[in-house]
């Protein structure tokens, strides 16, 4: 199934915000706190860069949805 992603009003609403991982990935254990950083654009739709740190990672608002939740 293709990714979902963020209307332009969505992604900027976003930045800024803090982020906690509800699951383990990458070198990330589960409850790490991140930050919305910047937004990409996917033709007219948008996808929200989050740091932790050292590592920055793109999400799609699906995966967005699945894997974090703002604190």
């Amino acid at each position: 199934m293709p990714s979902t992603y963020f209307t332009h009003a969505e992604a900027k609403s976003k930045l800024g915000k803090k982020v906690r991982t509800k699951v383990s990935f990458y070198q990330l254990p589960r409850g790490t706190i991140g930050m919305v950083t910047d937004m990409y654009n996917m033709g007219n739709l948008y996808g929200l860069n989050i740091s932790w740190g050292d590592i920055t990672d793109g999400f799609s608002k699906d995966d967005f949805e699945e894997f974090l939740e703002e604190v």
